[in-house]
């Protein structure tokens, strides 16, 4: 197993992201957690929970026993428990995908961190989810096309530019990135169009 270290930048922490059996690199969920200041267990808990409690005993043949099954949530983050060189000792800490952390902090309510008094955390949680959200609707309106690097900023470039509210500097920023503002407003359905004729 191959530990190396990544910067996360939300915070500015440092976790070890380890390299697993099955081909996913990992990184474990307290610090994470830490960082916003959550409740680890209650975090852990929703984790780490098995599908269907009681499912296990009822399912298995007398004398059988039935591995509890993983929850729907432990599935979409990749959860294993694995053994890390964290501050200064190997413990077994319970970890995730790294392709998967975007999804949990999904699952952690800005509101909740905020109520903690960590405003810095909850102003960051706030932003990810709206560009998160952004690109998947861009994503989505281009129909698939958003896969090659070009594409993949310019549609990035676009959620971003929506949220300009000045529309001289929202056209300059659309013809910088190389859209035709006036081709856009002469194909766009009436519906698109504001009371003054204009997508702006």
């Amino acid at each position: 197993m191959k530990s190396i270290s990544l910067n996360l930048n939300f915070a500015g922490a440092i976790l070890p992201v380890i390299e697993c059996a099955d081909g996913h690199q990992r990184v474990p969920m307290k610090p994470v957690s830490d960082i916003f200041g959550l409740d680890w267990k209650t975090q852990k808990r929703k984790i780490s929970s098995t599908a269907g409690g009681q499912e296990t005993a009822e399912s298995a043949s007398p004398g059988e026993s039935v591995p509890p099954r993983k929850s729907y949530i432990q599935t979409l983050l990749g959860v294993s428990m694995e053994e890390i060189f964290y501050a200064d000792q190997v413990r077994p800490m319970l970890c995730i995908r790294l392709d998967r952390v975007a999804g949990f902090l999904f699952t952690i309510n800005p509101e909740l961190v905020r109520a903690r008094g960590n405003e810095d955390g909850a102003a960051f949680l706030e932003q990810k989810h709206q560009e998160w959200l952004d690109l998947i609707h861009a994503y989505e309106c281009q129909c698939g096309d958003m896969f090659s690097s070009a594409s993949v900023k310019k549609v990035y470039a676009i959620a971003k530019i929506d949220r300009i509210n000045d529309p001289v500097l929202k056209r300059l920023a659309l013809t910088e990135i190389g859209i035709d503002v006036e081709l856009a407003i002469a194909n766009a359905s009436p519906a698109l169009k504001t009371a003054n004729g204009s997508l702006f």
